[in-house]
């Protein structure tokens, strides 16, 4: 009795997350729109600096056919873009495309292009609000200990990722 990793009905005989299943029922939509996975689409709150974490969706991943003997390219990004961000976030999109291509550690992102799909923003946090800022002393606790880190943009990184952390503990998220 062979198993059949395609069938997100599929029973799986152990305990598993929800958002495995989820992800399972998923992945055969995620993948008509060129996305191999749907890590992009789920990390890209994180993946992507505010406000375009908020402000853009990806929407489909078009890959380039391939040239004999020729480096390989990467994929064009098609998102969809809320318009009261769209005019400073065409010129993100190197820094965008940048962020995507580090995270998952390969070239992954050639281009960055606008869909003709309508933005549809984001549920907020639950109770409608933003979720708040790290308060000025936690983000002091957070640039004592990464002060000592010479990459500008990793301490950066770890400084958002702090600030995050301590606002969530806050909340108790």
């Amino acid at each position: 009795m062979g198993t059949n990793k395609s069938d997100p009905t599929e029973r799986l005989g152990r305990a598993v997350a929800i958002g495995e299943i989820a992800g399972r029922a998923l992945d055969p939509i995620i993948r008509q729109r060129g996305f191999a996975t749907s890590e992009l689409i789920a990390n890209w709150t994180t993946i992507v600096p505010a406000p375009y974490d908020r402000a853009v969706m990806p929407d489909k991943l078009k890959w380039t056919r391939p040239v004999p003997d020729a480096p390989a390219d990467g994929a064009s990004l098609y998102v969809r873009v809320d318009p009261a961000h769209a005019a400073g976030f065409l010129h993100e999109i190197p820094v965008i495309r940048d962020a995507i291509n580090r995270y998952f550690g390969f070239f992954l992102v050639s281009d960055i292009r606008t869909s003709r799909e309508p933005f549809v923003p984001r549920p907020r946090a639950p109770g409608g609000a933003e979720p708040s800022e790290p308060t000025d002393s936690e983000r002091r606790a957070v640039e004592a200990k990464v002060e000592g880190i010479a990459d500008p943009q990793l301490r950066e990184a770890l400084a958002r990722l702090g600030g995050g952390i301590a606002k969530r503990g806050r909340h108790g998220a």
